[in-house]
Protein backbone atom coordinates (compact mmCIF):
# COMPACT_ATOMS: atom_id res chain seq x y z
CA UNK A 1 0.00 0.00 0.00
CA UNK A 2 0.67 3.57 -0.22
CA UNK A 3 1.74 3.83 3.63
CA UNK A 4 4.01 1.26 3.45
CA UNK A 5 5.90 2.72 0.93
CA UNK A 6 5.75 6.52 3.08
CA UNK A 7 3.07 8.35 1.24
CA UNK A 8 0.33 10.22 3.74
CA UNK A 9 -2.50 8.34 2.83
CA UNK A 10 -5.58 8.83 5.10
CA UNK A 11 -9.11 7.34 4.76
CA UNK A 12 -11.39 10.80 6.19
CA UNK A 13 -14.23 12.60 4.80
CA UNK A 14 -12.96 15.96 3.16
CA UNK A 15 -16.32 17.37 3.35
CA UNK A 16 -16.18 17.71 6.91
CA UNK A 17 -12.60 19.02 7.40
CA UNK A 18 -12.64 21.52 4.32
CA UNK A 19 -11.57 24.66 5.84
CA UNK A 20 -8.41 23.51 6.81
CA UNK A 21 -7.70 21.31 4.32
CA UNK A 22 -8.00 24.16 2.27
CA UNK A 23 -5.42 23.96 -1.13
CA UNK A 24 -3.10 21.24 1.36
CA UNK A 25 -3.95 17.76 -0.52
CA UNK A 26 -1.83 16.67 -3.28
CA UNK A 27 -4.72 13.76 -4.40
CA UNK A 28 -8.56 13.12 -3.75
CA UNK A 29 -9.98 10.22 -4.21
CA UNK A 30 -13.78 8.78 -4.42
CA UNK A 31 -14.38 5.32 -5.19
CA UNK A 32 -18.10 4.33 -5.77
CA UNK A 33 -19.12 7.22 -3.95
CA UNK A 34 -20.88 9.85 -5.95
CA UNK A 35 -23.67 7.97 -7.23
CA UNK A 36 -24.73 8.12 -3.44
CA UNK A 37 -24.37 12.10 -2.74
CA UNK A 38 -27.52 13.86 -3.40
CA UNK A 39 -25.78 17.45 -3.01
CA UNK A 40 -22.98 16.64 -5.91
CA UNK A 41 -22.15 20.74 -6.00
CA UNK A 42 -21.25 20.84 -2.58
CA UNK A 43 -19.47 17.76 -1.82
CA UNK A 44 -17.26 17.82 -5.05
CA UNK A 45 -16.68 21.95 -4.03
CA UNK A 46 -15.23 20.42 -0.81
CA UNK A 47 -12.95 17.96 -2.46
CA UNK A 48 -11.54 20.84 -4.85
CA UNK A 49 -11.11 22.94 -2.09
CA UNK A 50 -8.87 20.50 -0.42
CA UNK A 51 -6.99 19.75 -3.51
CA UNK A 52 -3.53 22.57 -4.35
CA UNK A 53 -3.09 23.64 -7.67
CA UNK A 54 -2.11 21.04 -9.94
CA UNK A 55 -3.71 18.29 -7.25
CA UNK A 56 -5.38 15.43 -8.83
CA UNK A 57 -9.12 14.11 -8.17
CA UNK A 58 -9.48 10.75 -8.96
CA UNK A 59 -13.45 9.33 -9.04
CA UNK A 60 -14.77 5.81 -10.06
CA UNK A 61 -18.32 5.77 -10.34
CA UNK A 62 -20.96 3.07 -12.05
CA UNK A 63 -21.13 3.67 -15.92
CA UNK A 64 -24.82 3.93 -16.44
CA UNK A 65 -23.54 3.68 -20.41
CA UNK A 66 -22.62 0.48 -19.59
CA UNK A 67 -24.77 -2.79 -19.99
CA UNK A 68 -25.81 -1.77 -16.31
CA UNK A 69 -28.34 0.69 -18.03
CA UNK A 70 -30.03 -1.84 -20.48
CA UNK A 71 -32.07 -3.56 -17.59
CA UNK A 72 -33.14 -1.78 -14.67
CA UNK A 73 -35.56 -4.16 -13.31
CA UNK A 74 -33.05 -6.80 -12.35
CA UNK A 75 -30.60 -3.34 -11.28
CA UNK A 76 -33.18 -2.01 -8.87
CA UNK A 77 -29.61 -1.37 -6.59
CA UNK A 78 -28.92 1.49 -9.84
CA UNK A 79 -31.69 3.64 -8.81
CA UNK A 80 -32.63 5.62 -5.96
CA UNK A 81 -32.61 5.89 -3.45
CA UNK A 82 -29.67 3.52 -3.43
CA UNK A 83 -27.93 5.45 -6.27
CA UNK A 84 -29.30 9.20 -6.28
CA UNK A 85 -27.08 10.57 -9.45
CA UNK A 86 -26.55 8.01 -12.67
CA UNK A 87 -23.20 8.99 -14.25
CA UNK A 88 -21.21 8.33 -17.36
CA UNK A 89 -18.84 9.84 -19.27
CA UNK A 90 -20.54 13.32 -20.07
CA UNK A 91 -21.70 13.76 -17.03
CA UNK A 92 -18.71 13.51 -15.44
CA UNK A 93 -16.60 15.31 -17.93
CA UNK A 94 -19.43 18.25 -17.09
CA UNK A 95 -17.73 18.86 -13.69
CA UNK A 96 -15.33 20.75 -15.35
CA UNK A 97 -17.88 23.43 -16.34
CA UNK A 98 -18.49 24.09 -12.91
CA UNK A 99 -15.11 23.36 -11.29
CA UNK A 100 -11.50 24.41 -11.97
CA UNK A 101 -11.01 21.12 -13.45
CA UNK A 102 -9.41 19.92 -16.20
CA UNK A 103 -9.87 15.62 -17.15
CA UNK A 104 -6.18 14.12 -18.18
CA UNK A 105 -7.50 10.64 -18.59
CA UNK A 106 -10.90 8.30 -18.71
CA UNK A 107 -10.41 4.75 -18.30
CA UNK A 108 -13.64 2.46 -18.95
CA UNK A 109 -13.59 -0.94 -16.99
CA UNK A 110 -13.42 -4.50 -19.68
CA UNK A 111 -16.38 -6.86 -18.57
CA UNK A 112 -15.65 -9.18 -16.25
CA UNK A 113 -16.25 -12.38 -16.06
CA UNK A 114 -18.52 -12.30 -13.28
CA UNK A 115 -20.63 -10.13 -15.33
CA UNK A 116 -20.39 -11.54 -18.42
CA UNK A 117 -23.68 -13.65 -17.93
CA UNK A 118 -25.24 -10.93 -16.96
CA UNK A 119 -24.15 -8.58 -19.48
CA UNK A 120 -26.01 -11.23 -22.21
CA UNK A 121 -29.33 -11.59 -20.49
CA UNK A 122 -29.40 -7.60 -19.99
CA UNK A 123 -28.69 -7.22 -24.02
CA UNK A 124 -31.40 -9.83 -24.50
CA UNK A 125 -33.71 -8.44 -21.96
CA UNK A 126 -33.26 -4.76 -23.97
CA UNK A 127 -33.88 -6.63 -27.18
CA UNK A 128 -36.83 -8.28 -26.39
CA UNK A 129 -38.54 -6.38 -24.11
CA UNK A 130 -37.73 -2.14 -25.54
CA UNK A 131 -36.04 -2.83 -28.68
CA UNK A 132 -38.26 -5.29 -30.33
CA UNK A 133 -41.72 -3.62 -28.83
CA UNK A 134 -41.06 0.09 -29.86
CA UNK A 135 -39.08 -0.77 -33.32
CA UNK A 136 -40.65 -3.82 -35.08
CA UNK A 137 -44.35 -3.70 -33.98
CA UNK A 138 -44.16 -5.60 -37.57
CA UNK A 139 -41.92 -8.22 -36.08
CA UNK A 140 -44.98 -11.16 -35.90
CA UNK A 141 -45.42 -10.24 -39.71
CA UNK A 142 -41.76 -10.89 -41.19
CA UNK A 143 -40.54 -13.81 -42.44
CA UNK A 144 -38.85 -15.92 -39.14
CA UNK A 145 -35.36 -16.25 -41.57
CA UNK A 146 -35.77 -12.42 -41.98
CA UNK A 147 -35.94 -11.46 -38.10
CA UNK A 148 -33.41 -13.75 -37.00
CA UNK A 149 -30.87 -12.01 -39.22
CA UNK A 150 -32.31 -9.05 -38.63
CA UNK A 151 -32.28 -9.80 -34.66
CA UNK A 152 -28.62 -10.80 -35.31
CA UNK A 153 -27.50 -7.77 -36.44
CA UNK A 154 -29.60 -5.81 -33.98
CA UNK A 155 -27.88 -7.75 -31.20
CA UNK A 156 -24.72 -7.84 -32.28
CA UNK A 157 -24.63 -3.84 -32.57
CA UNK A 158 -26.29 -3.73 -28.75
CA UNK A 159 -23.50 -6.02 -27.97
CA UNK A 160 -21.03 -3.48 -29.02
CA UNK A 161 -22.34 -0.19 -27.77
CA UNK A 162 -22.83 -1.84 -24.23
CA UNK A 163 -19.26 -3.12 -24.44
CA UNK A 164 -17.86 -1.56 -21.16
CA UNK A 165 -18.00 -2.65 -17.80
CA UNK A 166 -19.96 -1.23 -14.89
CA UNK A 167 -17.24 1.18 -13.79
CA UNK A 168 -15.69 4.74 -15.26
CA UNK A 169 -12.69 6.02 -13.64
CA UNK A 170 -11.62 9.74 -14.52
CA UNK A 171 -8.69 11.75 -13.23
CA UNK A 172 -9.02 15.30 -13.25
CA UNK A 173 -6.14 17.55 -12.47
CA UNK A 174 -6.91 21.49 -10.61
CA UNK A 175 -5.63 24.32 -12.31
Amino acid sequence: TGQKKGVDVRNEIVGNKSVSKYEKEDAVCYVEVLEHIRDVKTFSQANVDALKKGGIVGIAVHNNDSFIKLNFASNILNQPPHHMGLWNKKSLQSLTELFPLRVTFFLFEPIQEYHKQGHKAAVESYYHNYFEKKYLPFANKVPLFIKFQFQKIIKKFIDKYFKNGQTILVICKKY
